[in-house]
C-alpha cells in the first residue's frame, strides 16, 4: 500500500508543478512569444481575466497593471531559467513511474500523461 501512496504522492507533486508551470507558461511566456504581443498586451489579458473574477475598480486595475509590468521581465527570465530543470525532473518522474508499471499499463499511462500535460511536457510527445 505504501508503494501506491508513494506513486500518488509523486504524481500529485508532479501535477502541482506542471500546473504552476503551465499557468506561468500560458500567462507570461507563450502569449508574447507565440503572438508577438508585448508585455502590456499580456498584462491586459491577465487583468481582463482577473477583473471578470473579482470585479476590479479602475484604480485597482491600474495599480495591478503597474505591478505586473514591474515584475514581467523578472518572471519571464526566471521561468526560462527554471523551465529546462523542471522538464528534466518531469522526464525523470515519467521514466520512474513507467519502470513501476507492468508493460500492459504503460500505454495507458502515456495516454493519461499526455492528456494531463499536453505539449508542455516534451517526454509525453516522444512516446
Amino acid at each position: 500500500m505504501s508503494r501506491w501512496r508513494g506513486i500518488v504522492g509523486v504524481v500529485s507533486l508532479l501535477t502541482i508543478g506542471v500546473i504552476i508551470g503551465i499557468v506561468l507558461d500560458h500567462t507570461v511566456i507563450l502569449p508574447s512569444v507565440m503572438h508577438g504581443s508585448s508585455d502590456t498586451d499580456d498584462n491586459t489579458v491577465m487583468l481582463t481575466s482577473l477583473g471578470g473574477t473579482v470585479e476590479l475598480t479602475r484604480e485597482q486595475a491600474q495599480e495591478i497593471h503597474t505591478i505586473l509590468q514591474h515584475h514581467q521581465e523578472t518572471v519571464a527570465h526566471t521561468w526560462e531559467a527554471m523551465r529546462p530543470h523542471l522538464l528534466s525532473a518531469l522526464d525523470s518522474v515519467h521514466e520512474q513511474i513507467e519502470a513501476v508499471l507492468r508493460p500492459n499499463q504503460i500505454e495507458g499511462f502515456r495516454q493519461w500523461w499526455a492528456e494531463q500535460h499536453s505539449s508542455d511536457v516534451p517526454h509525453a510527445e516522444r512516446h
